[in-house]
C-alpha cells in the first residue's frame, strides 16, 4: 500500500520577506528558502537552497522555478498555485522533483506561501523546500524488498512483470515468457505485445481495468484469458501495484501473473496480496494502526510504536488493546468519531500535540479512514499519524524571531523609513511617526518623501542618491531638514541604504533618520565659544593693527597744529593731512567692523556664493600682526580665477583663522625644543583641481604624532596640553566644511610640519541654499 502524504506537514508557517533582518536564522535553517515573483522568477534564496541545486547566485537569479522542475511536474504545480496558494495564501505540503545544475533529478518536499503587499495584493511566493532524497531512498529500499518478494513468488510458479507507463516499456521475467509460451527474442518489450496475446473477448474489459487502476478507482486484481501461438487458451490471474509520484501521476505498474487454468489459486493469491501490502505498511515512514469494528487494535507498524514510545522488544505493545483505553492517546480521536468512521465517513487531517508513554512531546498530523473488506464493507479503521514536530518547532522559532525583530524595530530611538525608488514611503517605525507628527495613515497617503522635506534640500538629496547610494549602495551620514505635520522645520541627520532584489535590481531605500535639534543648539554654542576664543588670541595683533593708524593720525594732527601755529599751512597742505587722518579712521573702523561681524552669531545668514580668496585675506588680516611679532614668515599664493563656492563667508574665515592659529602654535612649540634653529614659515595656497576648490595651510612646526592624526578633529581632543586649547577648533572647522559638502585632510610628520588640505566642491551655478535657516 502506498500512502499519499501530500499536505502532511502543514506546520511551517507562512514566511514573510523581512529582508536583511532574519538573515542569521534564514541562512542557518536546514531547509531551503526561496522567493519568486508571480511569474515564477527566482528573486531570493538562502544558502541551503543554493547548495541543494548547485547553481551560482547569478545563475539561480536568472531561472524560474519551472526551469529547475522536470516537465512532468509543471501542470501539477500550476494546479497547486491556482487551487491553493492564490485563494488561501498557502499550499499543503507536497512532493515534486528538482533538477540540479549537473542534471541530477532529486525529490523534494515543499510548501508555498503567498506574499502580499500592504494593500493585500499578491506580490510573489515563498517556498520552504526540503530535500527528501534519504526518505525516497527508504522507499526504494521498499521496492528492493518487493524485488526480493518477486524472487520468492517465482518459486511458486508465478511470473513477475513491470510496465513503465512513461516509456511504454514492458519487462517480463523468464516465468512470464514460459506462461505465454514464447522465447525471449520473440518478446518486443512493449505493452502492445501483451495486448496482442489477450483473448479478443477480454481486450475491452482489460483496457477498462487499466483505466480504473490508473484513476485510483480500484486495485489491479483481475484475471483474463490469453491465446498462445498454438491456439491454446489459458486463464491468467494477475495482481499489480501502481507506483505514482507525489502528484498522483502513474509511473509504472508492477505485478505478478500465474496460470489458473487447471488450478484455482484464489486463496493463495489473496495471501500473496496480503503479504505484499503488509510489507509496504511495515516499512512506511508514517505511523499506522488498524482497529477492528469494536475499536480493538489489530496491527501497528514500527513507526507508530516509535511515536507512542514503544517497541516490539518490550511487553507494552498495543495489539489486542482497545484504542480508547490507551491513556497516552485517548484524546487523539473520540468515540463518536470512531462511530462515524465505522459508518464509512472520513475524518479530515488535523494537527494534535501528543505526549508519548515515555513523556516525549510530539506534534502530529492525523488521518483516519474506514478499512474495507474485499466486498466493500467497513470492517475497521485505518489511523495514520505523521510526526511534524520539527516543522512546528521551526515555525514557532520563526514567529518568535519576527516578534523580536519587530520589538527592536519599534523601540529604536532613530526613525526608520522604507521607500521605493520613486521615494514613495512604504514602511516606517513609530519613532519616525512621532518625530514628524504624522500618523501611519498620513504616511500611506503621501505621494513622496519630499512631502516632509523642504524644497531647498531636493537638489542635495538627489545628488547624494545619484553619487553615493546608487554607486556604493549606501550614503555617508548627511544633514538636511524635515517639516513636521504642523509645518515646523527641524534639522535631521540621515543615512540611506540601497535595497536590491535577488536579480540585483534596485527596489528601494532604507533611511535611518535622527532628530539633531539639540545637537545643533550645542554646535551653535561651541562655534560661538571657539570664535570668541579665537578673537582673544588675535587681540594683541588687532591692537597693533589699530595702534598703527592711531599713531599716523596723531602725527598728522601734530603737524597740522604746528603748521597752523607758525602760519606755514596752506589749503592744499590742510586737505592732504585731513585726508590722511580720515583714511586711517576708515581703516580703524573697517578693522573693528570686521571683527564685530566675525564675532557675531551667523545662524541667520543665508548661504550664498562668496569670494574664497577674500575670506582668506580677511582671516590673514586678523592674525598677521601676531605672525610678524613672532618672526613667522607668511607666504600666500591665491588663484585669482577661482569660482565662488556656496557657504557662509564668516564661518569659512573662522576655519582659516583656526588653522592659522594652530600653525602659529605648532611653530612656537617646535621653537621651545633646545637646540632648534629654523626659519619659521606658514604658507596658504588656493587653487582649482577639477571640480574642487583646494585650500592648503602649511607650516614647518612641531607636527602631529601619527597616533594622534585620526583624533585631532574629535571634539575636545587637543595635542597642546591641558588649559592651552579647548580642543574644539578642528572639530568645528570640520563641521563647517562638511556643511559645504567639502572635506578636510591632514598630513603631518613629527618635527617637520603639517599640511591641512581643504577640498570644497564647485557648483556649476548657485540656485538654492542648503544652509540651515
Amino acid at each position: 500500500m502506498f500512502l499519499d502524504v501530500t499536505g502532511s506537514k502543514r506546520a511551517v508557517e507562512e514566511l514573510r520577506s523581512t529582508g536583511i533582518k532574519y538573515r542569521r536564522l534564514y541562512e542557518s535553517m536546514m531547509d531551503g528558502f526561496a522567493r519568486t515573483n508571480l511569474q515564477g522568477q527566482i528573486e531570493e534564496f538562502n544558502s541551503c537552497f543554493q547548495n541543494m541545486l548547485g547553481y551560482s547566485t547569478k545563475e539561480l537569479l536568472g531561472l524560474t522555478y519551472l526551469d529547475i522542475t522536470p516537465v512532468e511536474w509543471h501542470s501539477y504545480e500550476k494546479r497547486i498555485v491556482e487551487n491553493q496558494v492564490l485563494p488561501y495564501g498557502y499550499s499543503d505540503v507536497f512532493e515534486k522533483e528538482y533538477i540540479k545544475k549537473d542534471g541530477t533529478v532529486f525529490p523534494v518536499e515543499l510548501r508555498i506561501s503567498l506574499i502580499r503587499d500592504e494593500q493585500g495584493k499578491p506580490q510573489g511566493m515563498w517556498a520552504v523546500v526540503r530535500d527528501i532524497t534519504d526518505r525516497k531512498r527508504s522507499e526504494q529500499e521498499l521496492e528492493r524488498m518487493v524485488d526480493r518478494f518477486n524472487l520468492a513468488v517465482r518459486s511458486g510458479n508465478m511470473g513477475v512483470w513491470e510496465w513503465d507507463v512513461r516509456t511504454n516499456q514492458v519487462l517480463w521475467d523468464d516465468k512470464m515468457l514460459e506462461l505465454y509460451g514464447i522465447e525471449r527474442e520473440e518478446f518486443n518489450d512493449t505493452h502492445q505485445n501483451w495486448v496482442d496475446f489477450l483473448h479478443a473477448d477480454d481486450v475491452g474489459r482489460m483496457k477498462e481495468e487499466l483505466r480504473l487502476t490508473f484513476s485510483g478507482e480500484k486495485d489491479y486484481d483481475t484475471d483474463f484469458r490469453i491465446v498462445l501461438k498454438n491456439g491454446d487458451v489459458r486463464y491468467i490471474k494477475a495482481f499489480a501495484q501502481v507506483v505514482r509520484n507525489s502528484a498522483g501521476t502513474p509511473l509504472r505498474l508492477t505485478g505478478i501473473n500465474f496460470d489458473i487454468t487447471e488450478q484455482k489459486k484464489t486463496q493463495e493469491s489473496l495471501l500473496i496480496s496480503e503479504m505484499f501490502n503488509r510489507g509496504l505498511v511495515e516499512a512506511a515512514p508514517v505511523g499506522i494502526l488498524f482497529l477492528d469494528s469494536t475499536g480493538r487494535i489489530t496491527f501497528e507498524n514500527p513507526a507508530m510504536l516509535q511515536m507512542m514510545g514503544l517497541s516490539k522488544d518490550n511487553k507494552t505493545v498495543v495489539i489486542g488493546e482497545y484504542f480508547q483505553e490507551l491513556a497516552s492517546i485517548r484524546a487523539v480521536i473520540s468515540k463518536s468519531e470512531i462511530s462515524q468512521i465505522l459508518k464509512g465517513e472520513r475524518i479530515n487531517a488535523r494537527e494534535i500535540h501528543y505526549t508519548s508513554i515515555l513523556g516525549r512531546e510530539l506534534d502530529m498530523e492525523l488521518y483516519t479512514a474506514p478499512l474495507m473488506n474485499p466486498e466493500g464493507r467497513v470492517q475497521g479503521i485505518i489511523l495514520m499519524a505523521v510526526d511534524i514536530t520539527k516543522p512546528v518547532a521551526a515555525g514557532k522559532e520563526l514567529r518568535e524571531s519576527e516578534q523580536k525583530y519587530r520589538m527592536l524595530y519599534e523601540s529604536m530611538r532613530d526613525g526608520f523609513v522604507k521607500m521605493d525608488m520613486k521615494k514613495q514611503i512604504l514602511e516606517s517605525n513609530s519613532f519616525f511617526l512621532t518625530m514628524t507628527g504624522y500618523s501611519a495613515g498620513d504616511m500611506r497617503k503621501m505621494s513622496n518623501i519630499r512631502n516632509i522635506v523642504p524644497e531647498r534640500w531636493y537638489e542635495k538629496v538627489d545628488h547624494i542618491i545619484e553619487n553615493q547610494v546608487l554607486t556604493l549602495g549606501y550614503s555617508d551620514v548627511f544633514e538636511i531638514e524635515y517639516q513636521r505635520k504642523d509645518n515646523t522645520i527641524f534639522p535631521v541627520e540621515v543615512r540611506l541604504f540601497l535595497i536590491k532584489n535577488q536579480k540585483g535590481i534596485n527596489e528601494g531605500m532604507w533611511a535611518i533618520v535622527r532628530d539633531i535639534t539639540e545637537r545643533k543648539k550645542q554646535d551653535k554654542n561651541m562655534i560661538h565659544t571657539e570664535r570668541m576664543a579665537g578673537i582673544g588670541v588675535m587681540a594683541a595683533g588687532m591692537a597693533h593693527e589699530i595702534n598703527q593708524p592711531l599713531n599716523t593720525i596723531s602725527l598728522a594732527m601734530d603737524n597740522l597744529i604746528l603748521s597752523i601755529n607758525n602760519g606755514s599751512s596752506d589749503k592744499s597742505y590742510l586737505e592732504n593731512k585731513t585726508l590722511k587722518i580720515f583714511d586711517n579712521i576708515t581703516r580703524i573702523r573697517n578693522i573693528i567692523d570686521h571683527v564685530r561681524a566675525f564675532s557675531k552669531d551667523h545662524d541667520d545668514y543665508i548661504q550664498s556664493g562668496f569670494n574664497i580668496n577674500e575670506s582668506i585675506r580677511n582671516a590673514k588680516s586678523m592674525i598677521v600682526e601676531q605672525f610678524k611679532h613672532k618672526g613667522i614668515h607668511f607666504l600666500m599664493d591665491l588663484d585669482k580665477t577661482l569660482p565662488q563656492p556656496v557657504g557662509n563667508t564668516f564661518k569659512f574665515e573662522q576655519v582659516i583663522v583656526n588653522l592659522l592659529i594652530n600653525a602659529k602654535d605648532a611653530i612656537e612649540e617646535k621653537e621651545m625644543i633646545p637646540g632648534t634653529n629654523f626659519k619659521k614659515v606658514v604658507e596658504i595656497h588656493s587653487s582649482l583641481e577639477k571640480q574642487y576648490i583646494c585650500v592648503e595651510v602649511k607650516d614647518n612646526g612641531i607636527g602631529i604624532d601619527p597616533k594622534d592624526t585620526d583624533k585631532v578633529m574629535l571634539p575636545f581632543y587637543s595635542t597642546k596640553g591641558e588649559g592651552v586649547s579647548s580642543g574644539l577648533g578642528l572639530s568645528i572647522s570640520f563641521g563647517i566644511i562638511r556643511d559645504m559638502n567639502g572635506t578636510i585632510d591632514i598630513q603631518s610628520e613629527r618635527l617637520k610640519g603639517t599640511t591641512v588640505r581643504i577640498m570644497i566642491p564647485v557648483k556649476k551655478e548657485v540656485t538654492k541654499s542648503f544652509g540651515m535657516q
